[in-house]
């Protein structure tokens, strides 16, 4: 869960260098959500700082791989 959630992050990132300014929606596997709700690293706020508060991560449907989009 761990290494989703780090990956669904970084691909935030990128994603936010292409679509600048536009809302981003990272819809991972559930158990990553989980591991990034139970907040084990500090991660909102140097997330927010780094591409805006534009993002949304939501539980992916089940058995889907990570997506990250601009909308």
């Amino acid at each position: 869960a761990e290494t989703e959630a780090l990956e669904g992050l970084r691909a935030l990132e990128r994603e936010a260098a292409h679509a600048r300014g536009r809302k981003l929606i990272a819809r991972l596997p559930r158990a990553a959500v989980d591991w990034l709700e139970s907040n084990a690293i500090a991660w909102r706020e140097p997330l927010a700082q780094r591409i805006g508060a534009r993002w949304e991560i939501e539980p992916a449907p089940a058995g889907a791989r990570l997506d990250v989009r601009a909308e």
